[in-house]
């Protein structure tokens, strides 16, 4: 592979900011001596313009921007077959383990106080990641929710968005949306007891041959052992009632899971859910 910094001339950077000022001119400044190629907007119509033109390989993002949420998801949520990275940079008083709402998340973020030769180690190493992440996958996204049946609806309806750029067929696509909401209300509903203080979180990665959804939530887990080979094995009514009858939970959800996609795994702790689907033919 070409060293980094041989490369760094044909990167580009699109750098949304609230207002155009002294930061980012110096952020232009010093970028462009580094190599990359900057453009810089302070709106959402300039924004969304550039990003659909140059394909950037990174976005910075102001988190003062009033739009920073809506470029966030629309910037994951538009596959263009070249992954882009997304960089948010925040004022002190921003907490990224607070659980608010819906979000999707950047792939890397810097709060202040901080120095601009920092956010620019930042970005080199983000680049670097990007360089080696465009070998395997297509799209890497990750959301977080907090545990409410209205956010719950806004993380699936996110995900249906994903999957209808994999150009999956029709009955494909719905099993997978189906699969993935019951799998985020699982994690909301049965993982964190509906506590809107929990988040859950999740995964979206593509590549050329399969999507893996991974959710997670903020549970104490289950006993996972014999629940896959219930599902598995037993029929849909039979392992609910099962279930039921020895005071667990689960078996319907279980079953649609695995009738929707090639593959359902738990992590030990039961709190980690992947869901894994074969794709016919390269996206």
């Amino acid at each position: 592979m070409a060293n980094t910094k041989d490369t760094i001339e044909s990167a580009s950077v699109v750098l949304g900011v609230d207002t155009i000022g002294p930061f980012s001119k110096v952020m232009e400044i010093k970028l462009k001596k580094e190599g990359y190629v900057i453009y810089v907007v302070d709106n959402l119509d300039s924004l969304k313009s550039l990003v659909e033109e140059k394909t950037p390989d990174i976005v910075l993002i102001d988190g003062y921007m009033e739009f920073a949420p809506e470029v966030k998801q629309w910037i994951k949520s538009s596959y263009r077959k070249h992954l882009c990275s997304l960089i948010g940079y925040y004022p002190i008083e921003y907490n990224p383990n607070e659980v608010k709402g819906f979000r999707v998340l950047e792939d890397e973020y810097i709060i202040e106080p901080y120095e601009i030769s920092e956010l620019s180690k930042k970005i080199d190493s983000e680049y670097k990641r990007l360089l080696q992440e465009r070998k395997y996958f297509l799209n890497n996204i990750k959301i977080e929710f907090a545990s409410t049946p209205t956010y719950v609806q806004e993380a699936g309806d996110f995900v249906e968005k994903l999957l209808k750029n994999t150009e999956m067929e029709e009955d494909e696509f719905l099993a997978v949306v189906n699969a993935a909401r019951e799998a985020m209300d699982n994690g909301s509903r049965h993982g964190n007891a509906s506590n809107p203080d929990k988040k859950v979180s999740m995964e979206f990665l593509l590549d050329s041959s399969k999507i893996t959804i991974t959710v997670e939530d903020q549970g104490d887990g289950f006993d996972t052992t014999g629940f896959l080979g219930d599902g598995v094995s037993g029929d849909a009514v039979a392992v609910a009632r099962k279930r039921k009858l020895e005071g667990k939970v689960g078996g319907l959800g279980l079953m649609l899971m695995l009738r929707c996609v090639d593959k359902v795994e738990y992590n030990h702790k039961g709190n980690v859910l992947k869901l894994t689907k074969k794709l016919k033919k390269n996206t």
